[in-house]
């Protein structure tokens, strides 16, 4: 029996990608409850935040933890002298979320989504930035082993860490379980619209989108609306700045943060899917929309492709031309529509959260051996 303390605090909040990583990844590796024993690991300053869970409180494990107390005093070597407390019932923790922790005599499993604040640091917030500048470098050395989620997310960190490539396993993920099958009223949505899907901040790309939308509207005159979900993030005045100098505002409907069942309903309905990002870890939305049968555009850079393969169209995130005629292709062209929208729903059966709980309790066995 294999004991684990999980890193649990992207739960907190509204889930995002590393929230719907956590989520999914803690119920399936529960069902395997004899090879198994999880615990959700959380901070104990943030105990009243986690009593609102749907967790059975048995199964919580709190640390006594002085975690703003450090990160005010920007002590990166505070951070990892300081051990918080699993108890010695425990051979292993999970940090989930690129930060690892002392944890005395367990070993400890990390998992890194990205490098984006690395390779693209103009497009980092500045508090990510300086968070993970000075705390993953002593995560990585302090990990017995490392989770990527992607190739690409393995090359960075070999490229930029050194970290020898045997002390990392490629874990893909995959697609939110949520599919809806009944519809709801909640959005007024119009009949037919193009859709995006993320945080909204500068990495999604999201200027480039709307005037590719405004650019291809022009040109093939069809009906759809432009629908964006998502959470604002840093930097996204920036986006609707942009709507309003292209006097776009009847023609973008942003709906902000969704639960899974109203995203469901979304995808679904969605003509096509735009998700040109300037870099991904891996790009859970990418597989979301194929799931739905959602035919795709999406970058052709980072690891994009390497989770699409040939059942997207790709295009390079810098070249307006390429999205115009991407889009108008996919609006006017059934046959292709079509085609996408079953390559798509074939791909994203390859990704399952069956396959990722069975990788990842590989990776702890293969530590703890």
């Amino acid at each position: 029996m294999i004991r684990v303390a999980l890193d649990s605090q992207p739960l907190l909040g509204e889930k995002t990608g590393i929230g719907q990583y956590v989520d999914n990844l803690t119920n399936v590796l529960k069902r395997n409850r004899e090879e198994i024993e999880i615990k959700y690991w959380f901070n104990q300053i943030l105990k009243k935040k986690h009593s609102t869970l749907n967790i059975d409180q048995f199964d919580i494990i709190n640390s006594s933890y002085p975690y703003k107390v450090i990160r005010r005093l920007q002590g990166p070597d505070l951070l990892h002298s300081y051990p918080i407390d699993i108890g010695d019932k425990f051979d292993l923790f999970h940090g989930t979320n690129f930060i690892g922790y002392n944890t005395n005599k367990s070993k400890m499993v990390l998992t890194i989504h990205d490098l984006a604040f690395l390779r693209y640091p103009e497009v980092a917030d500045y508090i990510t930035y300086r968070h993970h500048t000075r705390w993953l470098p002593y995560s990585i050395k302090k990990a017995d082993h490392i989770i990527a989620v992607s190739n690409q997310t393995k090359k960075d960190i070999i490229d930029y860490y050194k970290v020898p490539e045997y002390k990392i396993s490629v874990v893909h993920l995959a697609a939110n379980h949520t599919v809806a099958s009944v519809e709801t009223h909640s959005f007024n949505l119009p009949e037919q619209y193009i859709l995006f899907v993320g945080t909204l901040e500068p990495r999604k790309n999201i200027p480039f989108i709307i005037r590719g939308f405004a650019l291809a509207k022009r040109k093939y005159s069809f009906n759809h609306k432009l629908v964006l979900v998502g959470k604002k993030g840093w930097k996204y005045e920036e986006i609707f700045k942009t709507i309003d100098d292209l006097k776009l505002n009847d023609e973008i409907i942003f709906l902000g943060f969704v639960t899974d069942q109203e995203l469901s309903v979304i995808y679904k309905k969605a003509s096509l899917f735009l998700f040109p990002s300037l870099y991904e870890g891996f790009g859970m939305p990418i597989l979301e929309a194929m799931r739905h049968g959602v035919p795709v555009i999406t970058s052709n850079l980072s690891s994009m492709p390497e989770i699409v393969g040939d059942s997207a169209i790709k295009i390079s995130p810098n070249h307006l031309d390429e999205l115009v005629e991407s889009i108008g292709v996919l609006i006017e062209n059934v046959e292709i529509h079509t085609n996408y929208s079953k390559k798509g729903l074939k791909q994203s059966k390859l990704f399952s959260w069956e396959r990722v709980g069975k990788e990842t309790l590989d990776v702890y066995k293969k530590v703890l051996s």
